[in-house]
C-alpha cells in the first residue's frame, strides 16, 4: 500500500483524484423495476446450507428476470458456477464465497442481462493459471455487470471478460490475483470499466489484450481507476485493440514495466492497435524494481507506446494528452518501433528526465 509518510506527492494527488471527478450515483443506479426479488434463504441458504454446488446451479438455472438475494454467512464453492439466464441480479452483500478449487474456481456472468453485486471471493491460489476456469469471475454475454466485489487471491485473472459486449465492471477491489486484475480479450466490445481497484496483481492491473487467433477488443472506456503495486507487469495495457479510452486513472507502483502502455505485441502474436486516448491519468512509481532485480527491467517508459511488428500494421493513432508522470525510472513517455500518428500534449513530469520525448508521425515513414 502507499505510504503517505514517504510518499507525500503521491498521497496528496491520489487525495485530489479521489476527490475530484467522481459521480457515482447514475453509474451505480441498477434498475430493479419488474423484478421478482427472492432471497435464498428459501431454499435453505444461509440457514442449513452453506455449500454452492451442483444443486445451488439448478437453482440459477431455474431463474429469470429476478433480484436473487444470498444471506450474509461464509459459503464454499468447489466448482465454477453460472448465471446464465437472461435479468438475473445475484445479490450478496455480506457474503464471503471461499472458492476452494483454484483449478474450477469461477462465477460466470454470461447470458443476457445478468449481474453479480456486492460478493467478497476469496480464493486459495499458490501458483498462477491461465484459463478461465482458474478466474474468479468471468464475464460474458450481453449487458453483464460485475459491481462492488472483493476479489483475492485468484489463480488467473480476477475478472476476465471473454467475448462480452455492453458490460460493466464498476467498483470492485482486486488483490492478489495470480493474472491480471480485470482481463478483456476474445473480441469483447462496448465495456466500460470505472471506479475500480487493484493491488498486488500478478500480471497486468487492467488490459486489453486481442489474439490473433480470436476476435478484437474494441470501444472500451477505462476511466477512473486505482492501480497499484504491480511488481511484475504494467499497470493498464492495451496490447492489440481499436478505439479504446484510458482516462483519469491512478497508477502507482510498476516493478518493471510501464505504468500505461500501448502496443502490439509478436512474441504473444496479438493484433495491432488504432485510435487510444490515454488522457488526464497520473502515473507515479515506475519500474522502481527491488535492489538485486535490475536486469528484469524492460527499459519501457512510464507512458510506453511500442510494436515490434514491421510485417503488418502496429500502433497507429493514439493521443497522450494532460497526463502527469512522477518519479519514473526511464522516460515519462517512450514511442518505438511500428508507431505512427502518436500526439503527446502537455504532457506534466516531476523530476524532470532528460530524454527527449519523440512524437513520431505517420509522415515520418516509421511503417
Amino acid at each position: 500500500m502507499i505510504n503517505c509518510l514517504r510518499s507525500i506527492k503521491i498521497c496528496f494527488a491520489l487525495s485530489f483524484f479521489l476527490l475530484s471527478g467522481f459521480s457515482l450515483a447514475d453509474d451505480f443506479a441498477i434498475d430493479i423495476r419488474g423484478k421478482k426479488i427472492i432471497n435464498a434463504k428459501e431454499f435453505g441458504y444461509g440457514v442449513d446450507r452453506f455449500v454452492l454446488d451442483s444443486a445451488f446451479q439448478d437453482i440459477l438455472n431455474s431463474l429469470s428476470d429476478v433480484v436473487f438475494v444470498i444471506p450474509p454467512g461464509y459459503y464454499t464453492q468447489g466448482e465454477c458456477l453460472t448465471v446464465g439466464g437472461k435479468g438475473i441480479y445475484l445479490v450478496g452483500y455480506g457474503v464471503v464465497i471461499e472458492q476452494v478449487n483454484p483449478d474450477s474456481q469461477c462465477l460466470v456472468i454470461s447470458g443476457e442481462g445478468n449481474a453479480l453485486i456486492g460478493f467478497r471471493l476469496d480464493g486459495n491460489a499458490i501458483s498462477r493459471g491461465n484459463s478461465t476456469k482458474q478466474a474468479a469471475v468471468v464475464v460474458k454475454g450481453k449487458g453483464s455487470l460485475v459491481i462492488g466485489n472483493r476479489i483475492s487471491r485468484s489463480k488467473s485473472a480476477a475478472i476476465w471478460v471473454q467475448g462480452a459486449e455492453n458490460y460493466k465492471i464498476y467498483g470492485n477491489y482486486i488483490d492478489h490475483s495470480y493474472s491480471d486484475g480485470i482481463h478483456q480479450t476474445e473480441g469483447s466490445f462496448n465495456g466500460v470499466v470505472k471506479y475500480n481497484h487493484t493491488y498486488n496483481t500478478g500480471d497486468d492491473g487492467i488490459s486489453v489484450v486481442s489474439y490473433s487467433s480470436s476476435g478484437l477488443v474494441h470501444d472500451i472506456v477505462i476511466e477512473n481507476n486505482i492501480v497499484t503495486n504491480v511488481k511484475w507487469a504494467r499497470g493498464i495495457s492495451v496490447i492489440g485493440g481499436e478505439n479504446v479510452v484510458v482516462r483519469s486513472n491512478f497508477v502507482n507502483g510498476t516493478g518493471r514495466a510501464a505504468g500505461i502502455i500501448v502496443s502490439r505485441e509478436e512474441s504473444y502474436r496479438t493484433r495491432g492497435v488504432r485510435n487510444v486516448t490515454i488522457e488526464g491519468n497520473f502515473v507515479s512509481g515506475v519500474s522502481m524494481i527491488e535492489p538485486g532485480k535490475i536486469n528484469d527491467l524492460t527499459g519501457q517508459g512510464a507512458i510506453d507506446i511500442n510494436s515490434h511488428n514491421f510485417s503488418e500494421p502496429g500502433v497507429e493513432k493514439v493521443t497522450v494528452a494532460k497526463n502527469t508522470v512522477i518519479d519514473s525510472k526511464h522516460s515519462p513517455i517512450r514511442v518505438l518501433g511500428n508507431v505512427c500518428d502518436v500526439s503527446v500534449i502537455n504532457l506534466q513530469s516531476l523530476p524532470l528526465v532528460n530524454e527527449d520525448i519523440v512524437i513520431h508521425n505517420c509522415e515520418g515513414g516509421n511503417k
